[in-house]
């Protein structure tokens, strides 16, 4: 039976009783379907700018991300490998893992994106919406009363091209597939930043890693222990990658792996790919399908003027563009490549690796022959030039022999005339042997996209970018909610901890109906590296704490030592005055013509002068009570 269709005068929202105010004339809403043609509003990717981190700018790039890390709500991490792993869908964890593991020390990462969102603004909670889609089923709380309509955020994009130092295999589909997505291999191969994964210092390495390592460990560091959480998708493989990347050699268990993992990361791990199917019942949980979904819904809302969510984006590092390069003939040869035939800099000598300039040095040392001035083989032998004439008045007219001619002087025709101009020299080209090639500069970053440009959705960063916005579209449905207090120690993470707990540290597995949950039970060991790693911040909170202790008791020895200065100088004089009196010994004391023979003025000592024993006179009132005195406050009876 066919359903009837609403007559035309029916309102938007029904005969329900919907409260549907902001839709109930239907010429107000924006026609976002014209005939049979739907209107398609813009992607954000459109205007994505981000930062391209390269060996060149490597160490610039790193502080302003950083600084991006620092200001961050939450992290969105996305990474391309040069091959997929196998026996990811096997039953068994434990299967599953050793295959990962063995993937991870045989593959590499070839480009990590980094995605730092920030919540600008919080507007309303979302719409609950009526059947028919078209308006609200229920006026907005007064909690949402006076906040506007929009949550932005912002998103700090960088994409990192990483180069391992070591060998690792590919895969060539992989490699097939990053090259039809643009993802541009020149470019990771000359100007990536490298990298040695693994445990350092083992099986023969250098124990002084390189910048480029140091400085993404330096990174990964950052990252887990700042304030904010990590999101990505679909995240068993880029989480194993990671640890073994830029951290150690991935442990032999799953469960050391598992424990390994919660202490990396005390801010807490969220997988939108978990959240999308079980919240959203999602059956199709691709990156770029549930990104655009999300997208185009929220669009709908923000033109329908219903609370709705929008990004932008932050600045992107703009990098100088690299002066021209100088003329090889201009540049002097390269002692190295001139005496071993090879250069270790190569392009970035900075000299002429000309073989032509070098043999030319040589030929010209040798006596000059098969100097390369002229090119016999190629330029026609030299015409011999006869000149004849017929009268003194007449011009000469010069005539041309060719070399190869075998004519007598007898046959010659005399031309007369002025001599005709020669033809114009042609322009010599130089074949120069250079084994310098002209390469590509290094990869720019885009600070102000161009609408319209090609989308490539298989990129780290924009991947990146995709994943941090399912997750912001995750908070403003309410189902991760977010703490506006703010963590409530320095380890928690910024998101409600009893309201997220369904989704903080639980992963998304392929093939299994439960998820992965990533915390450490009692049975649980860690690995080696994080017991090192604990030893060693052990040790340097003890070391820090001891060096706390030292500056305290010199900081209480000096203060000791400057209140005895302070005293010692502010002793009695020893000219008459008077210095300061005692209530219970009748006064101040005037060392003047009012005392007893002379005496301190002090009762005990009075009497004791007084009496003429001398051997009762304590040690104090001899001829050095002067400096005790100055020392001493009160009689002379306090100072034993």
């Amino acid at each position: 039976m066919s359903k009837s269709k609403r007559p035309a005068s029916s309102p938007p929202g029904g005969t329900n009783g919907d409260h549907d105010d902001s839709a109930r004339d239907p010429s107000a809403l924006p026609p976002l379907r014209r005939g049979r043609h739907y209107v398609y509003p813009e992607t954000c990717l459109q205007r994505t700018t981000y930062t391209a981190v390269t060996e060149p700018n490597l160490f610039e790039s790193m502080a302003a991300l950083k600084t991006a890390i620092n200001s961050a709500t939450f992290i969105a991490l996305d990474m391309e490998f040069s091959g997929l792993a196998n026996k990811l869908n096997a039953p068994d964890l434990d299967t599953r893992y050793n295959c990962t593991r063995e993937f991870a020390k045989e593959y590499a990462i070839l480009s990590m994106g980094v995605s730092c969102f920030r919540l600008v603004e919080r507007g309303q909670s979302p719409a609950k919406m009526n059947k028919s889609g078209t308006g609200l089923a229920h006026p907005p709380s007064d909690e949402d009363a006076g906040k506007p309509k929009r949550t932005t955020w912002e998103a700090q994009t960088f994409n990192i091209l990483l180069r391992p130092e070591d060998s690792y295999q590919v895969s060539t589909r992989s490699l097939h597939f990053l090259a039809m997505n643009g993802f541009d291999f020149q470019a990771q191969i000359l100007y990536g930043v490298p990298y040695a994964p693994g445990t350092l210092g083992k099986d023969g390495r250098k124990k002084t890693p390189s910048a480029g390592t140091r400085a993404m460990r330096d990174l990964f560091q950052h990252i887990r222990s700042g304030p904010a959480p990590i999101v990505v998708h679909n995240a068993w493989l880029d989480l194993a990658m990671l640890y073994h990347a830029f951290y150690a050699d991935l442990p032999a268990d799953v469960n050391s792996f598992k424990a390994d993992l919660s202490h990396l990361f005390p801010r807490g791990l969220f997988d939108t790919k978990l959240v999308a199917a079980q919240k959203e019942d999602e059956h199709k949980t691709v990156l770029a399908h549930i990104f655009r979904k999300y997208e185009r819904m929220h669009d709908t809302a923000m033109r329908r003027g219903l609370p709705s969510m929008a990004l932008e984006f932050g600045p992107a590092r703009t990098d100088p563009l690299p002066p021209p390069r100088a003329d090889s003939a201009s540049l002097p040869v390269c002692k190295m490549f001139k005496r071993n035939g090879f250069c270790k800099q190569n392009m970035q000598c900075g000299q002429s690796h000309d073989v032509d300039a070098i043999l030319d040095e040589y030929f010209a040392q040798k006596g000059g022959e098969f100097r390369g001035e002229v090119d016999a083989a190629v330029a026609p032998p030299p015409a011999k030039r006869r000149r004849v004439g017929t009268n003194e008045g007449e011009h000469a007219a010069a005539i041309e022999i060719p070399a190869s001619s075998e004519s007598d002087d007898d046959d010659l025709v005399v031309v007369s005339g002025p001599p005709k101009p020669p033809p114009p020299a042609a322009a010599a080209t130089q074949h120069r042997f250079l084994l310098d090639v002209s390469i590509p500069q290094p990869p720019a970053s885009c600070a102000s996209p161009t609408a319209g440009s090609e989308i490539n959705t298989h990129a780290a960063h924009m991947d990146a970018v995709m994943t941090g916005f399912l997750f912001a579209h995750q908070i403003f449905q309410g189902w991760v909610v977010l703490d506006p207090a703010g963590p409530s120690a320095p380890s928690a993470s910024p998101f409600n901890a009893q309201a997220s707990d369904d989704f903080c540290n639980k992963m998304y597995l392929m093939n299994m109906n439960y998820p992965w949950t990533i915390r450490k039970s009692p049975f649980d060991q860690y690995s080696t590296a994080v017991l090192q790693e604990m030893d060693r911040n052990k040790r340097i909170e003890e070391e820090r704490v001891r060096r706390e202790e030292r500056k305290h008791a010199q900081r209480e020895e000096k203060e000791t030592k400057r209140l005895d200065a302070a005293a010692a100088g502010r002793g009695f004089p020893e000219d008459d005055g008077v210095v300061f009196g005692f209530p219970e010994d009748g006064g101040a004391f005037d060392g003047g013509e009012g005392s007893a023979v002379g005496g301190s003025g002090f009762p005990e000592e009075n009497e004791l002068l007084a009496s003429g024993s001398g051997s009762a006179t304590p040690a104090s009132v001899d001829s050095g009570d002067a400096a005790l005195r100055k020392r001493l406050p009160g009689p002379p009876s306090h100072w034993t």
